[in-house]
């Protein structure tokens, strides 16, 4: 950190993202899913919005608009720790086809209409249904709120966490850094329960692998807002958001 004001800027922005975030969201999410009206989810995503641009704005006053991309200098020590090109490439390749095969079925469901119908009227059953949209303006809403955590998300927990965890006072390894830095991406999605705080924290780690191995946070950017993107792809119309009468797996947003 440059200096002391950056330190304590650190500092608060980790508070506010361990903490106040977690518990904001879950007491959000619980009233939500109890009573949500188009201006209450329209109202939900602009706070949303609002918290990832603020978060991404002081994580890059913190790092420094030179050292965004490469997380403070911690892509230097990630490369370094990856030198053994094979290595590298396994790490890098692994992740990618994880995601890879977790789009793919969403991505297939899109030729065929029957099945697309299917995931959005399970999505609007489901107990996730009061974060996904039902109009067009909400539609909107949704298309910049995941294009945003995809490149927000990125900046605050691959590239402002990473480093933080990295330099002092913890001096953590780069990977003990990212799995640090994963738990509090899943601790933020705490809303979706037990087993979306292990699939957002993996998918997390998967994201940072990606972004070490490629020395490319854009890349990750892409990658993360085309997973979040890929719900608003399935609901399809509002018409095909109906009660649902054929079972299908609900993607989880990240």
């Amino acid at each position: 950190m440059n200096s002391y004001l950056h330190l304590y800027a650190a500092h608060t922005l980790v508070v506010v993202i361990a903490l106040v975030l977690p518990i904001w969201d879950f007491f959000e999410a619980r009233r939500l899913r109890q009573a949500c009206s188009s201006a209450d989810r329209i109202r939900y995503y602009r706070t949303t919005l609002a918290a990832l641009w603020t978060l991404s704005a002081g994580s890059i006053w913190v790092l420094g608009w030179k050292h965004v991309l490469d997380a403070g200098g911690t892509l230097g020590d990630a490369t370094r720790t990856l030198a053994n090109p094979y290595l590298r490439f396994s790490l890098g390749l692994l992740p990618f086809l994880f995601l890879l095969l977790a789009l793919l079925p969403s991505l297939l469901a899109l030729r065929k209409p029957k099945v697309r119908a299917a995931y959005a009227r399970a999505m609007m059953k489901s107990k996730f249904a009061f974060l996904f949209p039902t109009n067009l303006l909400e539609r909107r809403y949704f298309a910049a709120l995941s294009i945003s955590a995809g490149v927000c998300e990125e900046v605050v927990f691959r590239s402002f966490l990473v480093s933080y965890f990295h330099s002092a006072p913890f001096f953590l390894g780069v990977f003990v850094a990212l799995l640090a830095s994963s738990l509090l991406f899943g601790i933020n999605h705490g809303y979706q329960g037990p087993a979306g705080i292990l699939t957002t924290g993996l998918a997390g780690l998967l994201f940072g692998l990606i972004y070490f191995t490629t020395g490319s946070l854009v890349f990750a950017m892409v990658l993360h807002a085309l997973t979040d993107l890929r719900a608003l792809a399935l609901l399809g119309s509002p018409s095909e958001a109906a009660p649902p009468t054929e079972a299908a797996a609900v993607p989880q947003t990240t």
